[in-house]
């Protein structure tokens, strides 16, 4: 068997559980994921996917009805928010309802916004009795997370009708057949329209797409862009292959398990026989994504499709040039599937906990401190008054003489028998660990490795004392990471939360970076003021030592330089694999 590990490792691992828990699939794409020109809302191919994949693997299954679909009927006054899933979801002002087609189900999954200004709403099944639904409202930003499982009883025709109580936000619903509990899930997260452009960035709708993408926490996402690319004459090798990039990297970030992606180079357009760029350009990016990403792969679909309308004689893609017909979507959805429950033979993949290579980054010149859990025995402790630096020039440990502001310690948190204990935060306790200030003043530039899972929003996980700090928090909206040197939210840098990572974050003015060891190098710039600077270290708390958050620490290293790039990269891959973060063959923690 070879030794590399195979692609799409984490599909191949969940779907051999497919009758023990649902097992989900999103689609990303533009109008050929949304289903432009298909008849019917489970014809369209992301719906037409999961039929063909359950077919293949002898069960059964529903499909996901976008929140804007056209084949909900609507009264009041509704709009499409532009965010969400997909990039769109239904807004219901007070007193407006959205009712599905006559379906065949035996329940519902509703998707629904949660956060500032999330109204509640209630759900009946068939035009009986009314259930009000109150979505959490704790958070300042606007998330896509929430959902709730409407029973329909047993398999038939029936509809589902929302109304808003107070103005909400819909993202669609997943209509079921029997595969509530288990089965393949496929969602739909297409937008007419749309480049490789518009699904990177922090703005506030990829955020929300994000968020839902994490909510559902995906074995595999599909990506399905270039079409509208090479409309507008987009450079293959340039921006659409770096926009691509960020948006594999985006994903991987927010799922909260180890996720596998699936580039599709689909069919070339009609309407284009004089293009900038030859299509098979577009594919080659995508094969070069792929090549260089862990768990990523690319399937072509060009070489099955007809090249000209005149050559299409079985009405693939409509008279458009542009869009597939039913049987489009039905080829598409059976190719795919073919590829995606084809025997896969998996290589051997030993742990690499405790394993890593090369050199240690405490041995890097310039180390101010360093801590690591596994120096305080892997046993748990109710509390922790002071943790001692293993390594560096400073010698002072954090330190907290409160009780119950003292972290505690947990035994193998990164799984039974890992031997890795954590220092576990809480943010309800306003636990926070700071040391006394040290012999030395160390300005920018200036480096912070940190192996932790952080799992809050608006708290700060690393940061110094008032008036001479820089630091690392989570924003408001989940996965977006705010930093800055001696001043507040300079930056941002999207990281994902919620499951162990190593971060590398670089303060050094126009030459700062964010790395995590899943994710690609963020450049972006910090201050260089008075202020930006350590005379001591506060862990899992601002300069004040307040915005503490919920997070676990495994390790961490303060440097009084600017890592290189190879430096920062080879130090993050080595914590990554001493803590077995990196492993294909170990599920993502």
């Amino acid at each position: 068997m070879s030794d590399a590990p195979p692609s799409l490792w984490a599909w191949h691992q969940a779907r051999t559980a497919h009758r023990l828990r649902p097992v989900r699939i999103v689609c990303v794409g533009s109008s050929t994921t949304a289903g432009l020109n298909a008849t019917q809302p489970d014809r369209r191919y992301a719906s037409a996917l999961g039929h063909a994949i359950r077919g293949y693997l002898g069960t059964v299954g529903g499909w996901h009805l976008r929140g804007i679909d056209p084949a909900w009927s609507t009264t009041g006054t509704t709009s499409d928010v532009g965010r969400g899933l997909g990039l769109h979801s239904r807004s219901l002002a007070a007193g407006a309802t959205m009712t599905t087609p006559s379906v065949q189900a035996t329940g519902f999954t509703i998707l629904f916004e949660q956060g500032a200004g999330a109204g509640a709403f209630t759900w009946a099944v068939d035009g009986g009795s009314t259930t009000t639904v109150t979505p959490d409202t704790g958070n300042s930003q606007v998330r896509h997370d929430g959902s709730v499982y409407v029973s329909a009883g047993s398999l038939g025709a029936h509809t589902l009708t929302i109304t808003a109580t107070a103005a909400t936000v819909i993202s669609g619903v997943y209509v079921h057949n029997g595969d509530q509990t288990a089965g393949v899930q496929v969602f739909n997260a297409g937008s007419s329209g749309t480049g490789s452009a518009d699904w990177t960035g922090t703005g506030a709708p990829m955020l929300t797409h994000l968020s839902r993408i994490a909510a559902l926490d995906p074995s595999l996402v599909i990506v399905m862009i270039g079409s509208n690319d090479s409309g507008g004459s987009v450079d293959p090798r340039g921006a659409y292959r770096a926009n691509v990039r960020q948006q594999v990297a985006q994903i991987r970030a927010a799922c909260p398990r180890r996720v596998s992606i699936l580039l599709v180079h689909s069919y070339g357009r009609y309407d284009l026989p004089n293009a900038t760029y030859r299509w098979s350009q577009y594919g080659a990016a995508l094969a070069e994504i792929a090549a260089s990403t862990p768990d990523v792969d690319v399937l072509d679909l060009s070489p099955y499709y007809p090249t000209s309308q005149a050559a299409d004689v079985t009405d693939l893609i409509s008279a458009d040039g542009i869009h597939q017909g039913d049987e489009g979507h039905a080829l598409m959805a059976d190719l795919i599937a073919r590829y995606l429950t084809a025997p896969a033979e998996l290589a051997s993949v030993p742990s690499s906990l405790g394993a890593p290579v090369g050199a240690p980054p405490a041995t890097l010149p310039g180390l101010i401190a360093a801590w690591r859990s596994t120096d305080l025995g892997n046993s748990a402790q109710a509390t922790l008054p002071s943790w001692a630096p293993y390594a560096g020039s400073q010698s002072a440990p954090l330190a907290q003489a409160t009780g119950s502001k003292q972290p505690s310690v947990v035994a193998d948190a990164l799984g039974a028998g890992s031997g890795v204990p954590a220092v576990r935060f809480s943010g309800t306790a306003a636990q926070v660990m700071q040391t006394a200030a040290w012999s030395a003043t160390y300005p920018v530039p200036l480096t912070v490795l940190l192996v932790a899972r952080p799992d809050s929003t608006n708290y700060t996980l690393f940061s110094g004392a008032s008036g001479s700090y820089v630091y690392l928090g989570q924003s408001a909206s989940p996965g977006l990471m705010a930093l800055g040197a001696g001043a507040a939210s300079e930056a941002y840098a999207y990281t994902g939360a919620g499951r162990a990572r190593v971060y590398g974050v670089v303060f050094a003015g126009a030459g700062s970076r964010v790395l995590t060891h899943d994710g690609d190098l963020t450049a972006l710039t910090t201050g260089t003021g008075a202020a930006a600077k350590l005379d001591r270290w506060t862990l899992n708390g601002n300069s004040t030592a307040s915005l503490n958050g919920n997070c676990d620490v495994y390790e961490a290293l303060l440097f009084s330089r600017a890592l290189s790039d190879q430096e920062l990269a080879e130090s993050v891959t080595w914590l990554a694999r001493r803590y077995g973060l990196d492993g294909v063959g170990r599920t993502s923690l």
